[in-house]
């Protein structure tokens, strides 16, 4: 048996609303919960079976800003020409990245207004440059039509210094203030060559290898050949020059050791020669006329025995004098070989001899323990006849 009180009723009510809402709040939590879960699940085997979309960002200019909101970085692009520039924190431009006409450039600043490093890039070459605090280029360094090359200015911007490369060679060039050029160093397949020049850049000293001849030549302001020291081969040689740049004078040493002075005209044609022997040591002393045709000749033979010798236009002896240790001799000669006359003194004997064309004594006169003699001589330059 049961009892009921009014206040009993409202209170169930209640209780029961309770309950009923309890069991909603679960159910829905379920759900909820259920519905996160397979949400989850699907993401992940979307993501999965999906393929990686990118996103685009599409700008005229991108400016990176520091923590203060000052501008650090810009990317801007113009037409067909784009660049990167980098700020420091003072908003000066220190690097730029640029592309401007077809040509890659990249400019690098210490803080200064002017850009102090620029290096470039085309079709026809790159180049990198240097420059000053005020913006002056100093220096460049580049390959322009695959020809490299190395140049340094001075403070008016004027090149100075030049080295350059190419596929037979390079040179290196140095000029002064006024753009003359004052000395240069050529080196090429064929030949190796330095030379300074004068204030007017007229070449003064040059020093040249080439073909197994080298060369020291100095000249006068007018840039003429005054003096040239050099080897060819195997033979030194000294060489002076006139102002016209005639060679004059010739000091050289030949192969076989044979040393010659040799003195010119002004046609370049030696008219002295002097020198001595390689073999065995004999001076010679040799005159030529116009022709070059010798005419005298000056020597001392290996016994030591001075001899003159004069010769015609056809170089042959006309005149012989010689001096022996026992004897002198003149002998005269005509103009058919072996006529002549000879002049000897011997001891206390002195003869004039007379010679025929097979250079056989023939007549005789003379002076034996100091008298008067005469001789006569056959074809075969034995004597038959004397007197007295």
């Amino acid at each position: 048996m049961s009892t009921h009180t009014p206040e009993s009723d409202p209170v169930s009510e209640r209780l029961q609303m309770l309950e009923n809402r309890t069991r909603q709040l679960r159910w829905l939590v379920v759900v909820v919960l259920v519905l996160i879960l397979g949400t989850s699940v699907a993401a992940v085997l979307f993501f999965r079976s999906a393929p990686l979309q990118q996103q685009d960002v599409t700008a005229r200019q991108l400016t990176i800003v520091d923590e203060s909101g000052k501008p650090r970085a810009v990317l801007a692009v113009s037409g067909d020409d784009a660049g990167l520039t980098i700020y420091d924190s003072n908003g000066k431009p220190r690097a730029a990245l640029s592309l401007a006409e077809g040509r890659a450039g990249l400019k690098l600043a210490s803080g200064h207004e002017q850009p102090q490093v620029n290096l470039h890039a085309g079709m026809d070459g790159a180049e990198l440059l240097f420059q000053d605090a005020s913006g002056k280029e100093r220096a460049s360094l580049g390959v322009v039509r695959d020809q490299p090359a190395l140049l340094l200015r001075d403070a008016a911007a004027l090149p100075r210094a030049e080295l350059t490369a190419r596929d037979n060679g390079g040179r290196l060039l140095f000029r002064d203030e006024n753009g003359k050029l004052r000395a240069s160093w050529v080196s090429s397949r064929e030949k190796t060559e330095l030379s300074f020049a004068n204030n007017e850049g007229k070449p003064e000293v040059l020093l040249s290898s080439e073909d197994n001849r080298n060369a020291l030549v100095l000249a006068n302001s007018h840039a003429v050949p005054q003096m040239q020291i050099g080897v060819s081969g195997n033979e030194p040689a000294l060489l002076l020059f006139d102002e016209a740049g005639r060679r004059r004078a010739d000091l050289r040493i030949q192969a076989d050791g044979t040393t010659g002075l040799f003195m010119m005209n002004q046609q370049e044609k030696a008219r002295i020669e002097l020198g001595v022997t390689g073999t065995d040591g004999v001076p010679i002393l040799a005159l030529r006329d116009a022709d070059f045709k010798l005419r005298g000749v000056f020597r001392l033979e290996s016994d030591g025995t001075p001899r003159i010798a004069l010769l015609n236009a056809s170089e042959s002896p006309r005149c012989i004098l010689q001096a022996a240790n026992d004897k002198s001799e003149l002998l005269l000669n005509s103009n058919r070989p072996g006529l002549g006359v000879a002049l000897s003194v011997l001891e206390d004997k002195e003869f004039l001899v007379f010679l025929d064309g097979n250079e056989n004594q023939r007549l005789g006169l003379g002076i034996v323990e100091n008298n008067p003699g005469q001789v006569f001589f056959d074809e075969q330059g034995k004597a038959i006849w004397t007197a007295p």
